[in-house]
């Protein structure tokens, strides 16, 4: 059977990074590998460094386990089979609501197909552990996890380190616990597969009554186009501090298409000059402001 491995972590955490090393890393095996971003446009996907002969999906507008993306999931691992795959990396996006994806994966394994290899929860430890609070998705993720990964250790001191480890051994003392920065990983850590989450424990079953409520939406913004990038970056700092995550190329007047972020409170507009996406600006945040923001853009 097919393993079939989960990266996930919230939204800046260096996942998209991370899956770029893996896929440096390739040798002699054969990878498919599905992306959900978290908003209509799908930048995740043209951030990918692939192969020309690795098996690529993209699965955006909708969560995977949503009803408008769980058939098209289906489908994809599918024919992801019929490509006989050494192994499926799937990055849900980083507010999945991860105990619906074991299920469907648990019902798939039924035809042999494929198997449940690991579900890794990459984490940014300057951002976690309020997260972890606020956000029921990334608590729910923390719980499932089978690996952990701390990414960015570089950034974060041997306190906030040690209190994080404490949390996560609290969280889910099952889950190996992993250190690197710059999301810097081996392709090895992979070869190995490990037992699903028992789905019907009273850890998972805290979660089972959540479901809209504890996962931002996310929504798009089209800034006007003769905004400058400095007019740019200037809104983006504006509302850092309300912002979860943002993310998107925007075409602007001075530098072209740039890609703009937000991640763990800190801003970025950078030149792009690589093939990208659809334009616009995906965000969370806790409480949209999405009416003001279009009104300041447009």
């Amino acid at each position: 059977m097919i393993p079939v491995h989960f990266i996930s972590g919230y939204l800046g955490s260096g996942k998209t990074t991370m899956i770029n090393c893996l896929l440096s890393q390739i040798k002699g095996k054969k990878i498919a590998l599905i992306l959900n971003d978290f908003g209509d446009i799908c930048v995740d996907s043209s951030l990918m460094h692939v192969d020309s002969d690795m098996i690529r999906m993209e699965l955006s507008g909708g969560q995977i386990f949503c009803p408008c993306q769980s058939g098209n999931f289906v489908k994809d691992i599918g024919a992801a089979c019929a490509e006989h795959p050494d192994l499926i990396l799937v990055e849900p996006s980083g507010l999945v609501k991860p105990a619906a994806l074991l299920s469907m994966i648990e019902r798939m394994s039924a035809s042999g197909d494929v198997s449940f290899g690991s579900f890794t929860c990459v984490i940014d430890p300057l951002t976690f552990p309020v997260l972890l609070h606020t956000v029921n998705a990334i608590a729910e993720q923390a719980s499932v996890a089978n690996r952990f990964v701390i990414n960015k250790m570089d950034l974060a001191s041997p306190v906030q380190v040690s209190q994080l480890k404490e949390l996560l051994q609290s969280v889910n003392p099952d889950a190996q616990v992993l250190e690197t920065k710059n999301s810097e990983v081996s392709l090895k850590w992979f070869d190995r597969s490990f037992f699903p989450v028992d789905l019907g424990s009273e850890r998972i079953q805290s979660f089972a009554t959540w479901g809209a409520t504890g996962r931002p939406k996310p929504f798009t913004v089209f800034p006007r186009d003769t905004i400058t990038s400095m007019e740019l970056e200037e809104f983006l700092c504006d509302v850092a501090a309300d912002c979860l995550r943002a993310k998107g190329y925007v075409a602007t007047s001075d530098k072209g298409i740039v890609i703009a972020q937000i991640a763990s409170g800190k801003v970025s507009v950078q030149k792009w000059d690589k093939p990208y996406g659809r334009i616009g600006l995906t965000m969370i945040q806790l409480v949209s402001h999405q009416a003001e923001y279009e009104e300041r853009l447009k």
